[in-house]
């Protein structure tokens, strides 16, 4: 099932894209929708496997930047702080009071962090491979700033790599994804300049390093603040799979489960129907109580 396409107006300045699943259930209307957050360099097609098997109603946004949605305005590197007032704003901008916040990646480290910020707003959180942003690096402060900000020096005003194979880009991103998956979001993503080259739809600035992080011990901090009912679906061959296992350790209520799968578990062909059982059934838990 494919999603409906949406445009959210949620300030004077931007306006999000997104891909709608409305569930059709009366009685599944009355709950809380899904408000779904992909991962770095994908779309809102990320879910278009998982959303229409939830029995509840989904809004997958294009995060700034990616997708079909715009560039972040303001000169300077994404960073995972500016998407909780961006999720509020969102939450605002569809006149719900509460929502499941369901992430992937760095979805869902921005999931998180909004639901340890706002969890009256917060009905339950689904995190998907993710959970607490990555610390600071040993290098130090003084150093990330200088570093970040030479790594924006270097990407501002440059577009992503463009070539006149449409197959070419989605093979690329077959290095890391099946066929199907990479083509999932390809179909989504990809754009044919006026030369007739394409190129993935991507803010290249989304390359660059953050200027700040959180310490260890802040981070340890946010974990022992997360107060809402959670699910948490680890990928055993997930990218940062120790550094979620470590994190989840801290936690002190969530439901944890690891997945025999890579870390878009909720796309790739193996996994997603597994992942999309788990999540429902979370889902009907609360829908129950």
């Amino acid at each position: 099932m494919v999603g409906s396409e949406f445009t959210l107006p949620v300030s004077r300045q931007l306006s999000l894209s997104g891909l709608l699943w409305e569930c059709g259930d009366a009685d599944a209307d009355k709950a809380p929708p899904v408000l779904a957050l992909h991962g770095w360099l994908d779309n809102a097609a990320s879910f278009s496997h998982l959303a229409p098997r939830l029995g509840r109603t989904v809004y997958a946004l294009d995060l700034p930047g990616h997708g079909r949605s715009p560039f972040k305005t303001m000169p300077g590197p994404y960073t995972d702080w500016d998407q909780i007032p961006l999720i509020d704003a969102v939450l605002d901008a569809l006149a719900v009071d509460t929502a499941v916040l369901m992430g992937h990646s760095l979805g869902g480290v921005q999931a998180f962090q909004y639901a340890v910020a706002a969890p009256e707003r917060t009905d339950r959180l689904v995190l998907l491979d993710a959970l607490a942003p990555r610390p600071m690096r040993p290098q130090g402060p003084v150093e990330a700033l200088r570093s970040g900000l030479r790594q924006w020096r270097r990407l501002r005003g440059r577009d992503m790599y463009r070539s006149p194979s449409r197959e070419r880009l989605v093979r690329l991103r077959e290095s890391s994804l099946s066929p199907d998956a990479a083509e999932t979001l390809a179909a989504r993503d990809l754009v044919q300049s006026d030369d007739a080259r394409w190129r993935w739809s991507a803010d290249r600035i989304l390359y660059g390093a953050p200027l700040a992080r959180y310490t260890l011990d802040q981070v340890y901090e946010l974990l022992g603040a997360l107060a809402v009912p959670t699910l948490l679906l680890v990928a055993s061959s997930g990218r940062w799979r120790e550094w979620v296992i470590d994190c989840a350790a801290r936690l002190n209520s969530a439901e944890i489960q690891e997945l025999e799968a890579g870390h878009h578990l909720h796309l790739e062909p193996e996994s997603r129907d597994v992942a999309a059982e788990r999540v429902s059934a979370f889902l009907r838990e609360e829908h129950h109580d």
